[in-house]
């Protein structure tokens, strides 16, 4: 997801990462900065993002477009920068994949991700 990230966040990409750890805030945030993180990751340790999104599995992602409907769930890991998930991304955002500036910011594609910080 970091790569994904820094590849399309200056198109508009937004990804927010969701601990449900029962850890401290500050694990999580050590967590994220051990992986080098420059997405926005959350703590929720009371699990609501869980009955909200309606999640089964860890990790989950969530896909939203830019108007907040859910366009994709995913569970368990994926290569979030592999082309086709690159692909995706590059469609919810409204860039052609032959556009590397990746200047199309009129949007946001949102992912977010419900999961253990491993801490």
């Amino acid at each position: 997801m970091e790569r994904l990230y820094r590849e399309l966040g200056p198109a508009g990409l937004k990804i927010v990462a969701v601990s449900v750890d029962q850890v401290s805030g500050e694990e999580v945030l050590d967590f994220a900065n051990e992986l080098g993180l420059t997405f926005d990751v959350l703590h929720d340790r009371s699990g609501q993002i869980e009955i909200d999104y309606q999640t089964t599995g860890l990790p989950e992602t969530v896909i939203l477009d830019r108007d907040g409907v859910i366009v994709h769930k995913s569970i368990g890991p994926v290569e979030w920068d592999d082309p086709v998930q690159r692909e995706r991304f590059r469609r919810l955002l409204g860039i052609a994949e032959s556009d590397d500036s990746s200047t199309d910011a009129s949007g946001d594609a949102t992912a977010t991700q419900a999961g253990e910080s491993g801490g």
